[in-house]
């Protein structure tokens, strides 16, 4: 985020600064003090984006309270399940929120959406259930690909980013696609080795583990 405030222009009033879901060399705690840095330094809005923040370890939220120029943005899409309902929601001070107000449709969100959103963020227990799910099932996916050969970044999102030590990872996404196994393969520089895995159930990674492994094992013979 450094480079957004060393570069700021006159009249720049919208910044949207990502908090990596994939954590490389900067910790969490570095990155928000990167967004302090930055809401200091503009007068406009400081927007950020948090649609994974329930696989995540700590959060930007006490960022709205110490600045008004700051919103969090959530969705009910990541750690609630319900992308079918494209619902999210914006945390920031009365004075920021009364603007938006002032420009939003009348109805930008349906009703059914509205009552089943409010429905499942009243079961907290369930939705921190279910993150605390994920969390561990990462925990052990990324052990797993590391006993593989696997290069594994930190993640505090849904997925994890892999990169394989022996084999091209568009090899990898072929293969397991042909055995019902769908991850996903970016053709674009700086991506073009790794593969982006969603955490599954136990027994979706406990497949993909053994297909990976059978792979290795088939590549290593030849």
């Amino acid at each position: 985020l450094g480079r957004y405030h060393r570069k700021l222009r006159p009249g720049l009033n919208f910044i949207v600064p990502f908090l990596d879901t994939i954590v490389l060399e900067e910790s969490m705690r570095e990155k928000l003090l990167d967004v302090v840095v930055l809401a200091q330094s503009v007068s406009g809005i400081v927007v950020i984006d948090e649609a994974y923040v329930d696989f995540a370890e700590s959060s930007a939220l006490p960022l709205v309270q110490a600045f008004e120029n700051v919103m969090v943005l959530r969705t009910l899409s990541k750690g609630y399940s319900l992308a079918g309902l494209r619902l999210g929601f914006g945390i920031a001070q009365p004075t920021l929120l009364a603007g938006l107000f002032k420009v939003k449709d009348s109805y930008n969100v349906d009703a059914i959406a509205i009552a089943l959103g409010a429905a499942a963020m009243h079961d907290q227990a369930y939705k921190n259930a279910c993150a605390e799910k994920v969390k561990r099932s990462r925990i052990q996916l990324v052990k797993a690909l590391h006993q593989l050969g696997f290069t594994v970044p930190d993640s505090q999102g849904n997925f994890v980013l892999a990169t394989p030590r022996t084999q091209q990872a568009v090899f990898l996404y072929e293969a397991l696609k042909e055995q019902g196994i769908l991850v996903r393969y970016f053709k674009q520089p700086g991506l073009d080795d790794k593969l982006r895995i969603s955490i599954g159930t136990d027994e979706q990674n406990q497949r993909l583990i053994e297909a990976l492994a059978h792979l290795g094992n088939n590549h290593r013979s030849t």
